[in-house]
């Protein structure tokens, strides 16, 4: 990424503003944890004190001591890696993943790299918008109120409630869904579709 900053016509800021679009939460930290840049997910995330904080001299901080050593010892190895961060409201745990932005092989003589952190939050997965999953996978609008109503867990009764239309209809719906994302249980249908929300407002 550090390479691609340098391409010509591609400005830093244009890459900081699609981070910055991204659903999820983004760091990008320094070697010693201090933050370089937050989208503004990871802005939320960081601003509810849940277990991420920002600390002293703008360093990322974890609530847990442990915690907080394995993430600064992922950052200062440029070595990738994933760590829960535990939450002291009671809230299933971020899944934060790094990822060193420079080669291992970095000359000595050039400083070391900042690190990417995606921080997840498991409760708050965001939901794709019904024209992505049509201008993704081709589906009709019809076929893609099928697709989310299926993502928050409704069965083929309440999503045939819900659109007014018979189980049958619903079930032909979701098998052309299926058909069109390559999917065929709908377990993997919604790691699919979760996906498709990682663009905030895609």
């Amino acid at each position: 990424m550090l390479a691609l900053l340098d391409e010509p016509g591609l400005e830093r800021d244009d890459v900081l503003g699609a981070l910055d679009r991204l659903a999820h939460g983004v760091a990008l930290v320094a070697p010693g944890g201090r933050v370089l840049f937050l989208n503004g997910a990871a802005e939320d995330i960081v601003g509810a004190r849940d277990g991420l904080a920002i600390g002293p001299g703008r360093v990322l901080r974890l609530g847990r001591p442990a915690e907080d050593a394995a993430l600064q010892r992922l950052i200062a190895q440029a070595q990738p890696g994933c760590l829960a961060v535990s939450r002291p409201s009671g809230a299933r745990s971020y899944a934060v993943q790094v990822a060193p932005l420079g080669s291992v092989l970095r000359p000595a003589d050039r400083p070391p790299a900042p690190a990417l952190l995606l921080i997840l939050d498991p409760d708050s997965g965001p939901e794709p918008r019904p024209a992505t999953l049509q201008r993704l996978y081709g589906l009709t609008a019809a076929e893609a109120r099928v697709a989310l109503l299926t993502l928050r867990g409704a069965g083929l009764r309440p999503i045939a409630d819900e659109l007014s239309v018979s189980v049958s209809t619903v079930r032909i719906h979701l098998q052309r869904v299926f058909e069109k994302t390559g999917t065929h249980r709908q377990a993997a249908l919604v790691r699919l579709l979760l996906g498709a929300g990682l663009v905030a407002g895609g």
